[in-house]
């Protein structure tokens, strides 16, 4: 079976734990998940030092924090984990829910359950 790394860009932060014990009953078993900012919130923070209103109406609305959750799995899986995400984040086509995308891997290692 071919191996995915899954990338999951999640803004709706409030849904993560939901979203974490929905993957483990549908069999994700493991995942990393790490404090992330796009660069739109980061420069929304780095404008608090600009006096340029424009540009701080142009960033108004977007989540500064959101979270990085990262998941070897097999390629079949890439179904079941969209079908989870959007159950609890809705349309990922909306603003400030999530984005994903999955790419290849060659190599694995330190992962038992994986081999």
């Amino acid at each position: 079976m071919k191996k995915q790394l899954l990338f999951l860009v999640l803004n709706k932060i409030g849904v993560l734990n939901k979203l974490l014990m929905d993957l483990n009953t549908n069999g994700i078993k493991g995942a990393t998940v790490m404090n992330s900012v796009g660069m739109a919130g980061a420069l929304a923070s780095a404008e608090e030092g600009m006096s340029f209103a424009p540009f701080k109406m142009m960033f108004s609305g977007i989540a500064e924090d959101n979270k990085t959750i990262l998941m070897v799995i097999d390629e079949d899986q890439i179904p079941i984990v969209q079908k989870v995400i959007t159950e609890l984040v809705g349309d990922l086509s909306n603003p400030n829910t999530a984005f994903m995308f999955a790419v290849p891997i060659t190599f694995v290692d330190g992962i038992t359950c994986m081999k």
